[in-house]
């Protein structure tokens, strides 16, 4: 099963593959990062799973309303998507904003989360000053004015980051 570019009920942009009724792995880029990030992980995953990939509101194909967002809105619209592809319950892994989602997910709606794997995140990234000032900059500038600065904590993105 592949359903590439469809959107759900909140608008959001997923791409899924594997089979329907496989064992679900729900995947949850960084902040400034869109489903696109996980396709050098995907060849590597058994095939036996239903991968959920998906552009967080603001993100890729995502669309991109008025903020700013709440982590609360992005939980939101993570649960809406779940529920509406009919995920009774997954492992979600989750690299940095993925990652706040992924615990606040599984804290509201433990009937969602059966494991979550977090990578470069935590309870809570940095302060409001540092978040005010990184969004500053992209909206002066544009992500290409903090792109090597945020390839730089994306640990898994080291390697790619030389070629």
């Amino acid at each position: 099963m592949t359903a590439a570019g469809v959107t759900h009920a909140a608008g959001l942009h997923f791409r899924q593959s594997g089979p329907p009724d496989g064992p679900v792995l729900v995947l949850s880029a960084s902040l400034g990062c869109d489903a696109r990030v996980w396709t050098p992980l995907l060849p590597h995953l058994p095939s036996h799973l239903r991968v959920i990939r998906y552009d967080h509101r603001g993100h890729g194909a995502s669309p991109a309303p008025d903020g700013p967002y709440t982590m609360g809105q992005l939980v939101r619209d993570t649960e809406s998507l779940l529920d509406s592809l009919g995920v009774g319950a997954c492992v979600f892994l989750g690299q940095g904003l993925g990652g706040l989602i992924a615990q606040a997910l599984a804290t509201k709606r433990p009937d969602l989360v059966r494991a979550l794997v977090l990578s470069g995140t935590g309870a809570r990234l940095d302060t409001a000053a540092i978040w005010d000032a990184r969004a500053d900059t992209v909206q002066a500038r544009g992500m290409a004015a903090i792109a090597a600065q945020m390839l730089k904590r994306v640990v898994y993105t080291c390697v790619f980051a030389q070629r």
